[in-house]
């Protein structure tokens, strides 16, 4: 008997490329709508699958039209005679034709990259160099020879008049030069269209299909709107705004009209009208997408205000208690390396994220390891023997099931960071591992 098929992978269906492809698109979308946060832009609008894969409106009825292209990502670089390209030019010489005083900028974004390796006619950078170059509206041999691969030149007439299907040969008849000289001014029209396209297309090469979310995560904490995150909440608004941008694109509403637009007076108009809607992105809605995540805040603080600028300097003291505890020297050691971590990862959020934020997550898990390791100490401490590595055996115990259990509150803290936590509160004399007793200053011991 032979594998099931949910062993197996289909590698003839190419369903789950075309939802990656989608998706990328729609990472796009996301990246392009975060600029309505950024004011110097003056974006009002991003509208998803509406004229364009993406379409971007600026004050004043400015308009940017953008395509994506995708392609695997060991799949080399797009030639300008690629027919995903001439596709685009196409598109986008429609645009023109119809909006072309209302567009400043066309652009094509690809993962795949254009290819630029000599300067021919299938080198996309190379032509709109040539465009950005020419002067007194004379162009290139090469731009005018790439416009005729995206429009083709029509061929002049062998003869004059030919019957048409059907006819006796004297009614009914066609001018073929008549249809020539149609045909002709129709292409050069295509053709000044074409130039005027390749004045405003830009270029942009995208990361790659597998690295386009993780791009759009980078891009979050930049914006002050978003505010102080955990990675796996940026995941999520990430997901969110993803989401969002496949839901625009679709072709359909989500307004209560759909039950009553009998009742307008220009329903077709109205459908319209609410479909438009639907793909377009504001900063309102957008900001709404992004506070359905709120940030994890801490909750927990110290009595008297403490500062990751006060944190104990050096080892010395967590060395002595935890040996008079009866610890090992290779649990010493250890602990010794989780301070450090933790060190680190409070100095990587001070220089991210303020010293107001680091100081508010210092104060909640301190006050969160403080309270599990005395805990342990009550439970396991003992007047007549040595106490610590029972102790050290419940804290670890508490702080990993405290992990598990509310990670989500924890700053994106692993186990480790608690116990170099723990670390922490012992070096500075705020934890204990044995019954008190005098810790010997230098002076004393030399």
């Amino acid at each position: 008997m032979g594998q099931p098929p949910d062993s197996i992978l289909n590698e003839t269906d190419p369903g789950d490329d075309v939802q990656r492809r989608f998706g990328f698109q729609a990472t796009k979308a996301a990246m392009l709508s975060l600029s309505l946060l950024d004011n110097e832009t003056e974006v009002e609008d991003v509208y998803c699958e509406h004229h364009e894969d993406i379409l971007v409106k600026k004050c004043g009825n400015r308009f940017i039209g953008y395509q994506v292209k995708t392609k695997l990502d060991e799949a080399g670089p797009h030639k300008s005679t690629d027919r995903e390209i001439i596709r685009s030019i196409e598109r986008f010489v429609e645009l023109e034709r119809t909006f072309g005083q209302h567009f400043d900028r066309y652009a094509i974004g690809t993962n795949a990259g254009f290819w630029d390796e000599d300067a021919t006619v299938s080198s996309l950078p190379h032509i709109l160099s040539l465009v950005q170059n020419a002067r007194g509206g004379e162009y290139p041999r090469k731009v005018i020879h790439f416009l005729k691969k995206v429009f083709a030149e029509p061929e002049k007439p062998r003869k004059k008049k030919t019957p048409a299907p059907g006819g006796n040969g004297t009614a009914g008849t066609t001018d073929p030069q008549a249809d020539y000289e149609r045909q002709r001014k129709a292409w050069e029209a295509n053709i000044e269209l074409g130039k005027a396209v390749l004045r405003k297309l830009t270029l942009e090469t995208l990361p790659s299909l597998r690295d386009m979310r993780s791009a759009l995560i980078t891009m979050l904490p930049k914006f002050a709107e978003i505010g102080d995150r955990l990675y796996s909440e940026l995941g999520a608004l990430a997901d969110g705004l993803i989401a969002e941008m496949l839901k625009a694109a679709r072709l359909v509403t989500d307004s209560a009209r759909d039950r009553y637009l009998a009742v307008f007076d220009n329903p077709n108009a109205m459908n319209t009208c609410e479909i438009i809607k639907c793909k377009r992105i504001t900063k309102e809605r957008l900001l709404t997408l992004l506070s359905a995540v709120p940030p994890v805040q801490p909750t927990l603080c110290t009595n008297e205000p403490i500062s990751v600028s006060d944190l104990p300097k050096g080892m010395g003291t967590l060395e002595t208690k935890m040996a008079v505890g009866g610890i090992s020297i290779e649990n010493v050691s250890l602990a010794k390396d989780l301070k450090a971590s933790t060190e680190l990862l409070l100095t990587r959020w001070l220089h991210r994220d303020g010293k107001k934020a680091t100081d508010g997550r210092y104060q909640h898990l301190r006050t969160l390891v403080r309270s599990e390791c005395q805990e342990a100490l009550d439970r396991t401490r003992t007047e007549d023997r040595t106490f610590g590595v029972q102790m050290l055996h419940d804290v670890r115990q508490r702080l990993r099931s405290r992990h598990t259990q509310q990670n989500s509150s924890l700053f994106g803290c692993s186990y480790e960071h608690l116990m170099g936590m723990a670390a922490i509160l012992t070096e500075d004399c705020t934890l204990r591992w044995s019954q008190p007793f005098v810790i010997p200053q230098k002076d004393d011991a030399a």
